[in-house]
């Protein structure tokens, strides 16, 4: 059995994020074939008592660096009056790489995969022999343009050179792509891609009964997402309340800023965090994903579709995915349209169950172990 190094950021239990969905289905899918080391690039209290312990033969974590809080404070001020690029140490600090590079000189490897490219500053120390594997996990540059056109460009400022994301990635051996637009882009720009996607199974849900006019946004945070809640409600809920007075929007996980701005919103309620996301999903009829803006895989829509729960669409929320045979009659990001379908789809069973069926077709046929994970299994065999 090949041994093989997984390098991230962040402990991909409990799964609460598409970084942690993806990681953590990776990391479970590699351990089934190879054995799979984790290291950590931040410090953690306790490595023995952690959710998902067991699929790791190893788990190893940077060393705790102490910092006075005047040093932090200026460390925050000197980024934001001079962002760094991705590929700075402040993202991967000498310390953390110098105890990588221990771990590489020690024990010999496969293949070493980084996690998003954050972890830049590692692909020096992986040796020579050793197979050099990023998982981007989004297109960052394009993500930062999304970003800047909703006013917040300055969060993602360390992908503002498109070119320098991809020399990194170029300097790999293999990239993992989470959608087939990705990896195309990749391919277009000269980059070894790996389409690599998530892996879903099939769990579908009982119909609701009775029927409801609940609606479901799975994330109200993130600045994506933010958007896509204020365009729901701004624009498009007015139009289908003319039609189906007593809809309601549910939001999971919504952001400070969303509370306060429909907390007294007689058509939207806030949901509390679910251990599970097939929680969220049993209280409503209908998902919606009015995305606007948007990069790498919606796990949401995947979410949805494995959970026999019918979902709209807009062209950001398919991007990706390939959605030609999903039974939606019309994906669009007018709001007159998307009200359109809203309102045929909470009135109509069958246009409903359509949805339902042709999303978890497209999962088994898509999204299933063998379709995601093959290739690179091949490639690390």
């Amino acid at each position: 059995m090949s041994r093989l190094l997984m390098v991230s950021p962040e402990y991909p239990y409990p799964q609460r994020c598409g970084f942690t969905v993806r990681v953590g289905d990776l990391c479970r899918h590699l351990a089934e074939r190879a054995e799979l080391d984790l290291f950590l690039c931040r410090w953690l209290a306790d490595t023995e008592n952690l959710p998902g312990r067991q699929i790791f033969k190893q788990v190893s974590a940077a060393e705790r660096r102490e910092e006075t809080t005047e040093l932090s404070l200026a460390r925050r001020v000197v980024r934001r009056l001079f962002p760094p690029h991705f590929d700075d140490a402040v993202y991967l600090p000498d310390a953390v790489v110098a105890q990588l590079a221990g771990l590489l000189a020690r024990k010999r490897y496969r293949a070493c995969i980084l996690q998003a490219p954050f972890l830049a500053r590692a692909m020096p120390v992986i040796p020579d022999g050793t197979l050099k594997i990023v998982d981007a996990i989004d297109l960052w540059h394009q993500k930062y343009l999304g970003f800047k056109a909703l006013g917040c460009g300055r969060l993602l400022a360390h992908f503002r050179d498109a070119e320098r994301e991809l020399a990194f990635y170029r300097s790999a051996d293999r990239v993992l792509a989470i959608s087939r637009y990705d990896h195309e882009h990749l391919l277009a720009n000269e980059v070894n891609s790996l389409y690599t996607p998530v892996a879903f199974a099939p769990d579908p849900l009982p119909a609701r009964n009775p029927p409801g006019r609940d609606l479901l946004i799975a994330s109200g945070s993130g600045p994506f997402n933010m958007d896509a809640v204020r365009f729901l409600v701004r624009d498009v809920l007015p139009l289908v309340r003319r039609e189906i007075p007593d809809v309601r929007l549910k939001i999971a996980n919504p952001a400070p800023e969303i509370v306060r701005d429909y907390a007294g919103h007689r058509q939207v309620v806030f949901l509390p965090f679910r251990d599970h996301p097939r929680d969220l999903y049993a209280e409503v009829d209908l998902a919606v994903a009015p995305l606007r803006h948007t990069s790498g895989l919606k796990i949401k829509v995947l979410e949805a579709f494995a959970y026999g729960k019918p979902i709209l669409l807009t062209p950001a929320a398919a991007q990706g995915i390939p959605c030609g045979a999903y039974a939606q009659r019309e994906v669009s990001a007018e709001p007159d349209k998307y009200a359109g379908q809203i309102v045929l789809a909470l009135r109509d069973p069958g246009y409903r169950h359509a949805l339902i069926e042709s999303g978890l077709a497209l999962l088994r046929r898509e999204y299933g172990s063998e379709h995601a994970y093959g290739p690179l299994t091949e490639v690390l065999a």
